[in-house]
């Protein structure tokens, strides 16, 4: 299968609608489908935390060890 050669905003924009959509995105999925490596894909979960820093300040990017994927959470405040 050949790679998909994007730039980092549309890899981004898709890491963003699979979030939205899935709640969740798998990093070796991400880097194979892309053809990026581990600190890339750390620059673009970045850049979307920004963006909902910015926007949507009610949700946040957490990273689970035990399964290799990034979810979208939303932030209780107290």
């Amino acid at each position: 299968m050949k790679k998909m050669k994007l730039v980092k905003t549309q890899i981004c924009l898709f890491m963003y609608d699979e979030l939205l959509n899935k709640k969740y995105i798998v990093i070796n999925e991400i880097k194979q489908k892309f053809d990026i490596n581990e600190r890339t894909l750390f620059r673009y979960i970045n850049e979307i935390r920004c963006y909902l820093s910015n926007f949507f300040k009610g949700f946040d990017i957490v990273y689970s060890r035990h399964d290799s994927k990034y979810y979208l959470i939303r932030i209780e405040k107290k």
